[in-house]
């Protein structure tokens, strides 16, 4: 919700994994038909995560896959990881599986 409210002011934010906000979002007013959300507000969500489908997202929505069970995929180490395997570090740095 914090990083929906600073998109809603013309940041750019990205969030990994959160819950949605169309529901508690019309709580505080948020106006979804300007398009700041969907231009500023970016979503990277792992495919079989359950909490950002506690919701409905608002804003770019990134899948990405998983293929661990739903509670896993929601740690940010895997999400890491995944986008490490997938995009590469232009630096050749590793990732630690630990992390």
């Amino acid at each position: 919700m914090v990083a929906a409210n600073y998109a809603d002011r013309n940041y750019t934010t990205v969030t990994f994994s959160p819950p949605g906000i169309k529901v508690s979002g019309a709580k505080y007013n948020f106006d979804y038909s300007t398009g700041t959300l969907f231009n500023r507000f970016f979503i990277v969500k792992p495919d079989k995560d359950i909490v950002p489908q506690i919701d409905v997202q608002k804003g770019t929505v990134m899948d990405i896959p998983c293929y661990l069970n739903a509670l896993p995929c929601h740690g940010l180490s895997n999400t890491i990881n995944t986008l490490a395997t997938s995009c590469g570090d232009p630096a050749g740095r590793r990732i630690n599986e630990t992390t």
